[in-house]
């Protein structure tokens, strides 16, 4: 991607009323958890985004708060908590997807 395609889409993003007000950190996280495509754990999600388990712990409580992503329990160990989009962060996903230049 080129300088101009990066300013570009960054220019959409600080325009656009569902994204604007969303961190970097959010953001990655939201794009990485849509990317696994399955409900998953928080410690999960942060690794593939490239975040610590604090780090993790403080953008998915946010965009739970947002009500962008849900927390509920996995389906084989109920004792463990996943993390998947709500149908507001899908929709918020797919915006991204379509802002990105070319």
């Amino acid at each position: 991607m080129t300088v101009a395609r990066v300013a570009e889409f960054l220019r959409r993003l600080r325009h656009d009323p569902s994204t604007q007000t969303l961190t970097s950190a959010q953001l990655r996280f939201l794009t990485t958890l849509a990317s696994l495509d399955t409900p998953t754990m928080i410690s999960d999600v942060g690794a593939a985004a490239g975040m610590n388990r604090h780090q993790a712990s403080l953008v998915s409580t946010s965009l739970l708060a947002s009500g962008l992503i849900r927390r509920k329990a996995d389906k084989i160990d109920l004792r463990v908590r996943v993390l998947e989009l709500t149908p507001e962060g899908r929709a918020v996903c797919n915006k991204l997807s379509k802002m990105l230049p070319g």
